[in-house]
């Protein structure tokens, strides 16, 4: 991927009206800038609205779900598929951290959601990362990646967004030295190749993601609290273009 990345994740934030607001805001502020690539994660019960507000947004703002089921139908209640998105969407967050902590998703669970995404040509955004600082981190989050892409066929790791994020930075105002995200990052395309696409996520703002751009491991950021303010979010866009 050329271009920085740039991916929103909401979480479990915003009302209807919360959404549709701050996508125009986004979609309207980056609708002169060139140089950058953004998806916008909303909650999935947002999708539809958000896809309604970027539709007029040109190539500038994709959108992403936050999760998906791999099943493609059944009964699995409260769950949604990756049939159900693919329509609206191009990209699924897979993996993040809180979803391992709070809902127990293992390695295998989300390799199956990652083939699953795959199969229907979208772009899982694939998150890992370490609980706590050690000296054998890095080894720890290569061990977490190739878990989380079992049966994975390695002819498709360049259609793969591998996320960064250390647990320990998430939420914290803490995030990881540059250097060390970087060499995490390198690591990461030792194993998707030198080509893959790799994000830094843990409490990025717009005063820190400086620290992000320009490095040979991070080809973009995951944002979290910070993209529930568009002017922040906007900043942190404009900051990345002409930064990888």
């Amino acid at each position: 991927m050329s271009l920085p990345l740039v991916v929103a994740n909401w979480k479990m934030n915003t009302s209807l009206a919360d959404a549709s607001v701050l996508s125009t805001l986004i979609r309207n502020n980056l609708r002169n800038i060139s140089g950058v690539q953004v998806v916008l994660c909303p909650p999935n019960i947002w999708l539809q609205e958000v896809a309604s507000v970027l539709e007029i947004s040109g190539e500038t703002v994709s959108l992403g779900a936050q999760n998906c089921y791999p099943e493609a139908s059944g009964a699995y209640t409260g769950e949604i598929s990756v049939t159900m998105i693919k329509d609206l969407c191009r990209y699924c967050i897979v993996g993040h951290s809180e979803r391992r902590h709070y809902f127990k998703e293992t390695n295998e669970f989300i390799s199956e959601k990652v083939r699953a995404l795959l199969a229907n040509d979208l772009i899982p955004i694939l998150c890992v990362g370490e609980a706590h600082r050690a000296d054998n981190s890095v080894d720890l989050v290569i061990a977490q990646l190739k878990g989380s892409l079992d049966d994975v066929e390695k002819e498709d790791y360049g259609k793969i967004i591998v996320a960064y994020e250390p647990i320990w930075a998430i939420g914290t105002a803490d995030s990881a030295e540059s250097d060390y995200a970087d060499r995490v990052g390198q690591r990461i395309k030792q194993i998707m190749g030198a080509e893959a696409t790799v994000l830094y996520g843990g409490s990025v703002t717009a005063e820190n993601i400086e620290h992000f751009t320009g490095l040979d491991g991070i080809d973009g950021v995951l944002v979290g609290g910070a993209s529930l303010k568009a002017s922040e979010f906007v900043k942190i866009c404009e900051k990345m273009v002409g930064g990888k």
